[in-house]
């Protein structure tokens, strides 16, 4: 069991070494900081049914969260973020983070204004 668990923190440092390396654990760029975008994300250490809802929940009560959605079975969340009330990106992250769960930006798409 203790391999298993080495083995699983080691995985979820290197997911998360590789999503910084790419470039995409920073700031959100300046053309989506104001306005509407889609954000996909990378996350780890879901485990039970619970896990997804409990992620979900938890980014839906973010005042700049339009809606989330989040599947265990593809480890990847996708959140629609609305203004620029959200400083950068990685407070989606430190959320999900701070249920004891790992993750990072995979992809930020910026959707038009209506």
């Amino acid at each position: 069991m203790k391999n298993i668990r080495s083995w699983s923190a080691m995985a979820l440092v290197t997911a998360w070494l590789v999503g910084a390396q790419a470039g995409i654990a920073g700031e959100m760029p300046k053309a989506t900081k104001h306005g509407p975008a889609k954000v996909e994300l990378v996350i780890k250490g879901m485990f039970c049914d619970m896990c997804p809802i409990t992620i979900q929940k938890a980014l839906e009560k973010l005042p700049y969260v339009k809606h989330a959605r989040v599947s265990r079975k593809d480890e990847r969340g996708w959140v629609e973020v609305t203004r620029s009330e959200m400083k950068d990106i990685q407070e989606l992250v430190r959320t999900i983070d701070a249920l004891g769960y790992m993750a990072y930006v995979a992809k930020v798409e910026r959707k038009e204004a209506l």
